[in-house]
């Protein structure tokens, strides 16, 4: 009986492994990179999740095993795959341990982020591929796809000066923002990872912890320190003409802007489901919302700021009382 057990268990961290290393080789197809980074991470939590970690960390050496015979990929592929068998042992043992979904969640995509810089870090100075830079083809195809856009439905086949330079500096704030936004892309696709993880395991039958609902999201205030970080360190930078400061600013700023910015949409989601809004105000909203995309984001990013020192829900559902609510 006990041989059969660990036959099963050895079974099973070799198949979990083997799927790992399928899906990073489908992630290294350009079309199914993203797919295949969400999905790689939840083989690994399934098995730490429903046996333990020595058998996560056994499916993770098969994992690189096959990936490394089968493949023929170059080192920084080797790093990602790293890293994503490090993220899924860490969710798996999140899950192990049942820690509440709000600071599992949490730990997951701050590690995820930090791993992603690391990954990239190690990748530069081993191999000198700048991940943090945009490169000049894919600045040139930025540039192309703005031109047909910005010249879309008119007849002048050139650009006024005036529309050329705004294409140009569109592209440089992108090249500026490509860290943050490698940042929020991997906070988004772990977050996606850790919802079909949860998905996986309950249709598996395995406990899992009660899932805090996108309206009940709240951040701590002190989270406003990255803003005021962010904003300390580009009037610095500019101030003192330390372009690096000023950039590294900015990306902070906006990492903080969209967490903020999710935060507002969660005050929103909740009133909208307090007030009953009709589907009809509700499309309104959708679509004033991506019409004035720009005061949209401010106006949630405010919201965001807002809710996390005044506790707006926390106010109404105890009638005015801060320190009432679902939330403590």
């Amino acid at each position: 009986m006990v041989h059969r057990l660990k036959s099963r268990i050895f079974i099973e961290g070799f198949a979990g492994g083997a799927l790992v290393a399928f899906f990073e080789l489908l992630a290294l197809i350009p079309a199914l990179t993203l797919l295949g980074n969400v999905i790689a991470p939840l083989p690994l939590a399934i098995v730490v999740k429903r046996r333990d970690l020595k058998t996560g960390a056994l499916a993770f050496l098969v994992a690189c095993l096959f990936f490394c015979l089968i493949s023929r990929a170059s080192l920084p592929d080797l790093i990602m795959i790293l890293q994503t068998g490090l993220l899924g042992l860490l969710l798996g043992v999140l899950l192990k341990n049942n820690l509440s979904t709000g600071q599992s969640i949490t730990f997951y995509i701050l590690s995820a982020a930090v791993l992603t810089l690391i990954s990239f870090s190690v990748i530069f100075w081993t191999t000198k591929i700048n991940m943090f830079v945009l490169s000049q083809e894919n600045r040139q195809s930025m540039e192309q796809i703005l031109v047909s856009y910005v010249s879309m439905g008119t007849a002048e086949k050139t650009l006024t000066q005036e529309t050329a330079q705004i294409v140009k500096e569109t592209v440089n704030l992108a090249g500026q923002l490509l860290p943050a936004n490698w940042i929020i892309l991997t906070m988004i696709t772990s977050f996606i990872t850790y919802v079909l993880s949860f998905k996986v395991l309950s249709r598996l039958g395995s406990s899992v912890p009660e899932w805090l609902p996108f309206m009940r999201w709240q951040f701590p205030w002190y989270l406003v320190w990255s803003l005021i970080a962010g904003l300390a360190m580009i009037l610095a930078g500019d101030y003192f003409n330390r372009p690096i400061v000023a950039l590294i600013g900015r990306n902070v700023f906006y990492i903080a802007g969209f967490i903020y910015s999710l935060a507002g949409l969660s005050v929103g989601a909740y009133f909208a489901v307090k007030w009953k809004f009709s589907i009809v105000v509700k499309l309104l909203l959708v679509f004033l919302g991506i019409f004035y995309t720009p005061v949209a984001l401010a106006f949630l990013m405010i919201l965001g700021i807002f809710d996390s020192f005044i506790h707006l829900r926390y106010i109404i559902e105890s009638g005015g009382s801060r320190h009432g609510g679902d939330f403590n």
